[in-house]
C-alpha cells in the first residue's frame, strides 16, 4: 500500500511544485492534543509496574509493522493464534504485556492491545479486526482527486472516508476500555513528524486517560494519532495535531521495539524474562521486470519507490532484531550494556502474499489500494499459520525471513514455522 502510494511521488512533484493549500491553523483541522505530555521516549518508560521483589517477570511484546492492505494476514493470525488457547507456545494470545504499531500495525493496535485483557467483546476483538480488514475497500477509506483538485491538494487522494471509518471502529466505548487497561497493558503507536523529521512514540493509554475540554475533544486526538500514523505521504493528507504536519511513520521505521539511545540508565531490567513476537506485514517482494523499466522519469520513480519501501521495511525489521539479540552491533558496547535482550519470535505475510496474489490476481484492480479477495486470502493463511505456530511453538526466526534483495516470490521456500 506505502509503494503504491509512492508510485506517483515524482509525477506529483513535478506537477504540483509550489502548488498547494496553507496549513490549517485551527480546529477540527488543527487539533489541540498537547500530544508532548503523552510521547514516550523509550517503550520501558513504565518498566517499574513489572517488577517485583525476588521475582522473575515475563514481558511480551507484540510488534505490528506497517504494510497497507498485508494487515488482514496478521489479523487473521492473531484470530488464529487466539484459537489455541492457554496451551499456545510460547504464551497464550493474551499474554501481551506491551503492544507497539506502526500505518496498518498502528490501525490494528487499539483491537490487537484489547484482546489482550478485555474478554467482553463479542465476538472478541481479534475477530473484529479481521472482520473490519477482509470487509474494507477503497470507497471506504478515500476517493480519487480530480486533476484541478490536485494543484491546491496536499494529497493525491482525499481520505475523508478513513475519518469516517476511525469514527465507526473507534469509539468511546473502544477508547475507555483503552483508558481501563490494567497497569501492566502498555499501548505504543509511532508515526512521523514531517515538521522535525522525527519518529514519535505515542502511550495512547495515557492519551485515553488524559485530561480534556470533552470527551469528545479526548475521541478526537485518540482517532487523530491513528489516522496520522497511517496517512501514507503522498496518497492521504497528513494530518495537524498541535500545529504540526503528522503521517506515517513507515518514512522512519516500519517496526519498532526500543530506541536504544532514550533507554532510562537506571532502569534494573535483569530479573525481566523478555520476548518480541513480531507480525511482519508486506510481501518483502519487488518483483523483477523481465521486459525491464521504461527509460523515463516516471517509470524510473516507481520502481526507485518501490525498491526504497521494500527496503525499508527489511531494514526495520533487521534493526529491531538486532536490538533484541546483539543491541552493541547498533550503539556500541558501553551503550548496549543498558539495553535489554529478548527472544525473537516472527509471524510474516510474505509466503501467503506470494501464494494468494497467483490466486486471486484476476480479481484485483491493480489500481486499487485495497482487494477484498486478496485480503480475504491472506486473512485466511493468516489464522492457518497462526494457529500452527502458537500450537507447535514452531514459529519463524530471523533467518526464515527473505530480507535480501532476490525477488522472494521466486525463491525457493524456505523452512516455515520450524
Amino acid at each position: 500500500m506505502i509503494a503504491r502510494a509512492m508510485i506517483l511521488l515524482l509525477g506529483a512533484v513535478l506537477l504540483l511544485a509550489g502548488c498547494g493549500s496553507s496549513r490549517p491553523t485551527s480546529p477540527p483541522e488543527n487539533l489541540a492534543c498537547n500530544l508532548s505530555q503523552y510521547q514516550v521516549r523509550d517503550a520501558y518508560d513504565h518498566i517499574h509496574v513489572f517488577l517485583a521483589p525476588a521475582k522473575k517477570i515475563d514481558v511480551n511484546v507484540l510488534e505490528l509493522s506497517a504494510g497497507g492492505e498485508f494487515g488482514a494476514y496478521g489479523a487473521g493470525f492473531l484470530k488464529g493464534w487466539r484459537s489455541v488457547g492457554s496451551s499456545a507456545k510460547p504464551i497464550a494470545r493474551d499474554d501481551i504485556q506491551i503492544v507497539t504499531g506502526v500505518s496498518t500495525g498502528a490501525l490494528m493496535a487499539t483491537y490487537a492491545f484489547l484482546a489482550t485483557y478485555d474478554t467482553s467483546a463479542t465476538p472478541g476483538w481479534d475477530e473484529q479486526l479481521e472482520q473490519f480488514y477482509v470487509t474494507l475497500t477503497d470507497a471506504q477509506i478515500y476517493t480519487t482527486r480530480s486533476t484541478l483538485a490536485l494543484l491546491w491538494a496536499n494529497s493525491l487522494y482525499d481520505a475523508s472516508g478513513k475519518q469516517k471509518f476511525l469514527q465507526k471502529y473507534l469509539t468511546t466505548d473502544v477508547i475507555n476500555r483503552v483508558a481501563q487497561a490494567p497497569e501492566d497493558r502498555r499501548l505504543y503507536v509511532g508515526f512521523a513528524n514531517l515538521d522535525s523529521g522525527e519518529f514519535l512514540r505515542i502511550d495512547m493509554v495515557a492519551l485515553a486517560k488524559g485530561t480534556f475540554e470533552s470527551t469528545a475533544r479526548r475521541d478526537d486526538c485518540y482517532r487523530a494519532v491513528i489516522d496520522a500514523a497511517t496517512a501514507q505521504e503522498i496518497a492521504f493528507p497528513p494530518v495537524f495535531i498541535d500545529g504540526h504536519m503528522m503521517a506515517d511513520g513507515g518514512v522512519r521505521q516500519h517496526v519498532f521495539l526500543v530506541s536504544p539511545d532514550q533507554v532510562q540508565p537506571n532502569v534494573d531490567l535483569s530479573r525481566l524474562n523478555l520476548r518480541s513476537i513480531a507480525l511482519v506485514h508486506g510481501n518483502l517482494e519487488i518483483t523483477a521486470m523481465p521486459n525491464g523499466v521504461k527509460n523515463g522519469v516516471l517509470t524510473i520513480a516507481e520502481r526507485s519507490a518501490s525498491i526504497l519501501v521494500d527496503q525499508s521495511l527489511k531494514s526495520s525489521v533487521r534493526l529491531s532484531n538486532a536490538l533484541s539479540h546483539d543491541p552493541a552491533v547498533v550503539v556500541g558496547p558501553a551503550n548496549a550494556k543498558k539495553l535489554p535482550r529478548f527472544q525473537t519470535y516472527y509471524g510474516a505475510a510474505a509466503k501467503a502474499a506470494c501464494a494468494c496474489d497467483a490466486a486471486t490476481r484476476s480479481q484485483c484492480n491493480p489500481d486499487d489500494l485495497f482487494c477484498h479477495a486478496f485480503m480475504q486470502c491472506l486473512a485466511t493463511a493468516g489464522e492457518t499459520e497462526g494457529a500452527a505456530a502458537a500450537s507447535t511453538g514452531k514459529w519463524l526466526e530471523i533467518a526464515d525471513l527473505d530480507l535480501g534483495s532476490k525477488p522472494s516470490c521466486q525463491l525457493p521456500a524456505r523452512v516455515n514455522f520450524r
